[in-house]
């Protein structure tokens, strides 16, 4: 048995409701594990999911079942680590270093990860719904490089988070909120898997605030319904019915255009329509100033740019004929 003053000991204990009696408590009546430090391990495990057992040899400490609760983790380090089926209730994990984290299927709630580094992160896995994750502070949290199974993100808060080129894939989420920049992050209604019932999982997006935001490079494709979402005011076009509005923007450049400017603005535009529209969404929001700064050079852009003012003005002036 390891020693009780094993970082990774400590955590099972605590996580079985037995923590070791000389940890102490902060004046805000959290447990004290301030700056634990997770050292990589070297064993032979057997890891059940879904049923199945598998059996690998591994150095990321592993976790499961753990259940953990008013917790000070403030500047621990615990990269690499891995949770299974654990459950997570008021940690405060500001500072620390989670850098290579994989959470499958536990689930978390009001856990404070302010600046804390998430590069790497991995939020469940492919075939397998989860985890959730409720009322979590994710202030100027870092998550570049972090990946997205099927994880349910509700009640949560990214202000200022560094989310540089972070593809939510499967993630869902209900009434969150995003500040600060977005740059090159991507929002999925829907995510391929190999598991049926996963694949028919759907991200709601329900009442997400994006009026804060700046959206830049932003993505919101396969059947993604941004009904209820909150978007900034100023810098952004609309665009209703982005499957049939794109199409009829294709026709305009195709006969607006010409040379290499018509080339590159017909297969930005056909490449959208092919892997970002298979099915109609009632809208799609994108920022101007994306298509000027694109590679596809400032001649197509402004092609497409018009080729789009022209197909909103008819489309309004048709409905509101009706």
């Amino acid at each position: 048995m390891r020693d009780r003053k094993d970082p990774h000991r400590i955590l099972e204990l605590v996580g079985h409701d037995r923590p070791p009696k000389e940890i102490r408590h902060t004046e805000e009546g959290f447990l004290d594990l301030r700056g634990l430090r997770l050292d990589p391990v070297h064993k032979e495990v057997t890891l059940k999911a879904g049923g199945a057992e598998f059996g690998y040899s591994r150095s990321k400490p592993l976790f499961r079942s753990l259940v953990l609760r008013s917790i000070d983790l403030r500047g621990a380090f615990l990269n690499d680590s891995h949770w299974t089926d654990c459950t997570f209730h008021g940690i405060k994990l500001d500072g620390a270093s989670c850098e290579g984290i994989n959470f499958t299927s536990s689930k978390m709630d009001s856990i404070s990860f302010v600046q804390t580094s998430l590069r790497d992160a991995h939020w469940g896995v492919k075939g397998f719904d989860g985890p959730v994750i409720s009322k979590c502070d994710f202030r100027e949290a870092d998550l570049r490089g972090s990946t997205y199974g099927h994880p349910l993100f509700r009640d949560c808060s990214f202000i200022n988070c560094n989310l540089t080129n972070v593809k939510f894939r499967g993630a869902r989420f209900e009434r969150c909120t995003f500040a600060g920049l977005l740059d090159g992050v991507w929002f999925k209604g829907q995510q391929e898997d190999s598991d049926p019932r996963t694949a028919a999982l759907r991200n709601p997006m329900e009442n997400v605030d994006f009026s804060r935001a700046t959206l830049r490079f932003v993505g919101f494709t396969h059947g993604i319904d941004l009904t209820t979402c909150k978007f900034p005011g100023e810098g952004y076009l609309r665009i209703p019915h982005p499957r049939e509005t794109y199409a009829n923007v294709l026709e305009r450049v195709r006969s607006s255009l010409s040379g290499e400017a018509r080339r590159r603005a017909v297969f930005y535009l056909s490449g959208i329509l092919k892997g970002h529209f298979r099915e109609e969404i009632p809208f799609d929001i994108f920022r101007p100033e994306d298509l000027l700064e694109s590679p596809m050079g400032r001649e197509a852009a402004l092609g497409i740019l018009q080729a789009v003012r022209e197909v909103l003005e008819t489309t309004s002036d048709v409905r509101g004929s009706q």
